[in-house]
């Protein structure tokens, strides 16, 4: 079967990506920080995450607006009395933590 479309891989992956982005939620945060300063990094993105709760927990994944896993590191959430630690380079949450 041939497709009347011509299309890339890359076209079929951001396509995908953008059917995919309806599932997902929204969370605010900080930029990739240290442990020593996560807790009080400024939050000022809009993330995106496909868990269900309102912020990412362990094994969701976080994406940025252009649907890029966000990097390994520590990450201020929600209203500023939590953190996630990412330390994949795929965007895997390791957990949802209390700052002190």
């Amino acid at each position: 079967m041939t497709s009347r479309y011509n299309t890339t891989r890359k076209d079929m992956s951001t396509m995908v990506d953008y059917l995919n982005r309806g599932a997902l939620s929204t969370f605010n945060s900080s930029t990739q920080q240290n442990f020593l300063s996560v807790c009080s990094a400024t939050i000022n993105q809009t993330y995106y995450h496909n868990g269900s709760g309102i912020l990412p927990v362990g094994g969701d994944v976080v994406k940025d607006g252009s649907g890029n896993w966000l990097a390994a590191g520590y990450y201020r959430v929600g209203d500023g009395s939590k953190y996630i630690r990412i330390m994949s380079s795929v965007g895997v949450v390791q957990g949802l933590n209390d700052c002190a």
